[in-house]
Formats: structure tokens, C-alpha cells, sequence
């Protein structure tokens, strides 16, 4: 259910993982011929912060021809799927916890995501779960950060990797 913490899946979906996955896939299947600039304007839609030109460069990265014309998605469209494993929060802080690399989370500032997880799913619950954690917030950005900002993204890979 939307805005849900991440919490157990079959605590927050239930039933309707099934239903919703099938409904997902037959929408994507099912999409109308597009052109990359129909596709850049889906983009941008999803992502105002986008220029036209770099929303222009993502459709066409993301994008293949489809026969009898237009683009299709380059991507598998079952991303879009839950994960096929049931989240089970435990499992996955034991996992965090043994960690033992350095670990760069960066997150963008206006991330829709972070709002929609609640607090259960904010960046400082990783803080006690993984040991070498650097946090870094980009200015400007939203979820697709490496799109809104792939020179911030590059700058603090870089300094990361460079300091390990």
C-alpha cells in the first residue's frame, strides 16, 4: 500500500502482489508506439528537473526501435515488478550489518522516495546497521539523481574512491 514503511512484504501487499504485478506487465506490454521525443516528454513528465536535451539523451539510451515503427523500452519491463523474494526487514539488516567496505550513500534532496518510505526507510536507519557509512545529499536532485546531476554524482564517486 502506498506510503507504507518497508517493512515485510506480505505485511504491506498481501494478495495483491500477484494482481498488481500482472497489471504492471500487461501495461507495458500493451504501450503505444512512441517516438523519442514522446518517450523524452514521458521522461521529463516523470522528472521536471530534466532539460529537454538530457531528457532527449535518456529516451534515446533507454530505447530500442520496435518493428512497424517508433521505441520501445530498452529495459526488461518486469523491473517494474516487486521483488520476487517477500522483503523480510531482519533479513536484510543482517545483511547490512555485515558489511565490512567502505559504503557511499548518496541520495538526492528531493527524492520522492525517501518521503514515500517514511522514516522506517530514511537514510539515518542505515547508520547504526552499516559500520563505514559516508552520507552525501545532492542539492537539486530527485531519485533519478545520476540523471539530475551526473557531475555532482561523478565529484563524490570520485572523492569516495579516491579516499578508500
Amino acid at each position: 500500500k502506498a506510503g507504507a514503511a518497508p517493512a515485510d512484504a506480505a505485511e504491506v501487499h498481501g494478495a495483491d502482489l500477484d494482481r498488481h504485478d500482472i497489471a504492471i506487465l500487461r501495461e507495458l506490454q500493451t504501450d503505444a508506439r512512441l517516438s523519442n521525443a514522446e518517450l523524452a516528454a514521458r521522461i521529463m513528465k516523470r522528472n521536471p528537473r530534466l532539460t529537454p536535451e538530457r531528457a532527449a539523451y535518456v529516451a534515446e539510451c533507454w530505447s530500442r526501435p520496435k518493428e512497424g515503427g517508433g521505441v520501445r523500452l530498452s529495459t526488461d519491463p518486469a523491473h517494474k515488478l516487486v521483488n520476487p523474494y517477500l522483503y523480510r526487514r531482519e533479513e536484510m539488516e543482517a545483511c547490512w550489518r555485515r558489511i565490512e567496505a567502505p559504503v557511499l550513500l548518496v541520495v538526492g534532496a528531493q527524492s520522492d522516495l525517501v518521503a514515500r518510505l517514511g522514516g522506517e526507510g530514511g537514510v539515518e536507519m542505515f547508520r547504526p546497521l552499516v559500520r563505514d557509512l559516508q552520507v552525501e545529499q545532492v542539492a537539486g536532485a530527485g531519485h533519478m539523481l545520476h540523471h539530475d546531476e551526473p557531475r555532482a554524482i561523478a565529484r563524490l564517486i570520485e572523492s569516495f574512491l579516491g579516499d578508500s
